[in-house]
């Protein structure tokens, strides 16, 4: 009896050891890969629509223009909302056997594709059948892209307890975001270049001399989005795959909170570097979207350079990969609030 309890605390004193032993180590590379390949699909989904979906609307699905601007008003206003209710809910989850934000991830990401999938369709309806078809697939989207990206993005507290490794794997996941970025450009661009055939809007030009796609065309452009979209989803479906099963959550002890939900909000929102923090993002993020949703019909109808549309983009997207390092050094130098007050004033010039 006594050779029992001795027992006992040894195993329970390895268990513990092996725990703080694993805790305290700094987190390999190849798991900090395989959670940076996760943040890949959210940027390359959501670069796609913000630089294609206004050309696509307007010169394939032949949406009525006021009703673009439902489309894109509405499905970013409902992902504004969607973010901190998805946040909640994965905040009330209990941790399972996979960890407590994994099956979220995986779970999310079918209908997810689904409704990416669906988007880039182009049914046979009325303008008014076009415009909530398109609107409720966009939304329906952009809440299950938040069902993927506000627990993966959550899951970076949980992978370690280091704040190098933490800082580490931001990096990791920025880098793996802009080739996102870069793929997304490079795939959409190379499937719709070949039948693309924008219209123009020059002054006083007849409608008999603006080059209108034919039949044909339209359906080749159909098929090439298409196919575009189908690539994409494949990417999609392999990146979260392997972030879901090259990740490993640590065990951390969740306290439930004293306060309710309504009056954490209310500390949050009234907490004044927070909401100051939080408007300058908001709108360094709408000026960056209002940017992606204009720059192809800028470049086609202002610029006449719609053929060379993708070409434009990729430029631009490879010269922000290349300025990764440099911002890097530069938040090692001065710190991450210098870096970006930095950062904002030269995206203002």
């Amino acid at each position: 009896m006594q050779r029992h309890n001795n027992k006992i605390p040894e195993d329970m004193e390895s268990a513990t050891t092996r725990e703080f032993w694993e805790k305290s180590q700094p987190l390999p590379v190849w798991r900090k890969i395989c959670f940076a390949i996760g943040g890949a699909p959210y940027q390359i989904t959501s670069t796609v629509l913000g630089f294609f979906m206004s050309i696509f609307l307007l010169e394939v699905a032949q949406v009525d223009p006021s009703h673009v601007s439902v489309i894109v008003f509405g499905g970013k206003l409902w992902y504004a909302m969607t973010d901190p209710v998805c946040g909640y809910l994965v905040n009330r989850t209990k941790p399972s056997s996979w960890g407590k934000y994994k099956p979220w991830i995986l779970l999310t990401m079918p209908f997810a594709c689904v409704t990416y999938l669906c988007f880039w369709a182009v049914p046979d309806y009325s303008q008014q059948g076009k415009l909530w078809w398109y609107l409720v697939f966009y939304c329906l989207f952009q809440g299950f892209l938040s069902g993927v990206h506000v627990p993966y993005t959550s899951m970076t507290m949980s992978l370690s307890e280091n704040q190098r490794d933490r800082d580490s794997i931001t990096v990791y996941r920025m880098v793996a975001e802009a080739i996102g970025v870069m793929t997304g450009v490079i795939i959409q661009g190379h499937f719709i270049k070949k039948h693309r055939t924008a219209g123009s809007c020059e002054k006083g030009s007849s409608s008999s001399n603006q080059s209108s796609p034919s039949g044909d065309n339209i359906n080749n452009q159909i098929g090439s989005y298409h196919n575009a979209s189908v690539t994409i989803i494949c990417i999609y479906v392999i990146c979260i795959l392997i972030c879901f099963y090259g990740t490993k959550e640590q065990k951390v002890n969740h306290m439930a909170p004293e306060d309710g939900f309504f009056l954490g909000l209310q500390e949050v929102l009234f907490f004044h570097p927070y909401v100051k923090l939080s408007m300058s993002v908001l709108f360094l993020s709408v000026a960056i979207s209002i940017t992606q949703g204009n720059l192809a019909l800028f470049c086609t109808h202002t610029l006449g350079m719609g053929r060379h549309f993708s070409t434009f983009i990729t430029i631009i997207m490879a010269s922000t990969i290349c300025s990764l390092p440099i911002w890097h050094l530069v938040q090692k130098r001065i710190g991450k609030k210098k870096t970006f007050a930095a950062g904002m004033l030269v995206d203002a010039a």
